[in-house]
């Protein structure tokens, strides 16, 4: 396979629209959540894992926003995330309950392990207990 790369001497500017994909959707509601200030996401991917995603982070303090495939987050900064009050349901989204272990580890362990209730993630929670 041969790349070829040329010099642009402008900006190259425009919109691009493509079919939602799971693996961005997770991806843009978590940075878009510790990110500070506004994200809009279009072409967001509708389906149950990316819905639950979006669930946990608002229950973690974020303010998320859907019209359609449209998604408008509010950041807080990783920092101004907040502990869960309530269980984190992630559903059958093991790129979820991934996802939000690595961010949340140190941050609200161990009393957040016991809300994520995901049997196939004891292996990882047991040390904390």
């Amino acid at each position: 396979m041969t790349i070829t790369l040329n010099y642009c001497s402008h900006s190259v500017r425009g919109e691009l629209k493509v079919p939602g994909d799971k693996s961005i959707s997770h991806r843009a509601i978590i940075l878009g959540s510790i990110a500070e200030g506004k994200t809009k996401v279009d072409g967001f991917l509708l389906g149950d894992d990316c819905i639950n995603t979006i669930k946990c982070f608002q229950k973690l303090g974020v303010s998320i926003d859907q019209a359609g495939e449209q998604i408008v987050i509010a950041g807080r900064g990783l920092a101004g995330l907040k502990e869960p009050k309530a269980v984190l349901h992630v559903g059958n989204s093991g790129t979820t309950i991934r996802l939000l272990l690595g961010l949340l580890a140190g941050r609200f362990i161990p009393s957040c392990w016991g809300m994520i209730r995901l049997q196939s993630v004891q292996w990882i929670a047991s040390p904390f207990h």
